[in-house]
């Protein structure tokens, strides 16, 4: 759904379910931010890649919950098999 789909679609749910205003806009708000994170408004992202200097053909790929693995570089850019697919897709 599009951010104004949700943005219609809370707003829609609060006025329905709620007659204070000031609950009606925490419901709206709570409806979009999920498409501000979307849109890059937030500033955070799931992976973070460093390739080191020595030239092993590794990198170091930290996930936001705070796991590294150090898969190849050939499986991080070039593979397109489905497992090396199917390991980045959530």
């Amino acid at each position: 759904m599009s951010p104004f789909a949700h943005l219609i679609g809370s707003w829609l749910v609060a006025s329905v379910t709620t007659n204070n205003p000031r609950d009606r806009k925490l419901v709206t708000l709570a409806g979009v931010l999920p498409d501000v994170d979307g849109l890059g408004a937030a500033n955070y992202s799931k992976v973070r890649v460093h390739v080191p200097n020595k030239l092993d053909g590794k990198a170091n790929v930290v996930f936001c919950d705070g796991h590294v693995e150090s898969p190849t570089l050939k499986f991080l850019f070039e593979d397109i098999s489905d497992t090396a697919s199917a390991r980045w897709k959530s």
